[in-house]
């Protein structure tokens, strides 16, 4: 459905009383709301590794970074948008482990404990 017809079918569940079209729209706006996140998510990553060089990260820039992809993840999960899942999640690890390497743990936000890795077993 191009965006125009999606326009248009919403505005016939707004003034015409159709609901069938809110479903859609609902699905739409989430898909083009994780896709905004994805994005802003990544040019706020952007950002925080060119001025990595200059002075040390905001603790609140990485905190609405990660947020940003959670978000996304989550919307793409909905979805059941398992690439837009996956990237959101890419994204997410590899800011943390970016910030794991050049900042101190107690400034990265713990949004989820962290994977247990099982020790390995010597015989």
């Amino acid at each position: 459905m191009t965006l125009l017809s999606r326009h248009n079918a919403l505005r016939a569940a707004v003034f015409g009383g159709d609901a069938s079209a809110l479903v859609d729209a609902e699905r739409h706006l989430s898909a083009v709301e994780a896709n905004l996140g994805l994005a802003r998510g990544r040019v706020v990553q952007a950002r925080f590794l060119a001025a990595m060089s200059r002075t040390p990260p905001d603790p609140d820039d990485v905190a609405d970074e990660l947020v940003l992809f959670e978000r996304a993840r989550q919307l793409y999960r909905d979805l059941g948008d398992v690439r837009g899942e996956a990237e959101a999640q890419s994204g997410s690890a590899r800011f943390t482990r970016w910030c794991g390497t050049m900042m101190p743990s107690r400034f990265l936000p713990s949004s989820r404990p962290a994977p247990s890795r099982p020790k390995p077993t010597i015989p």
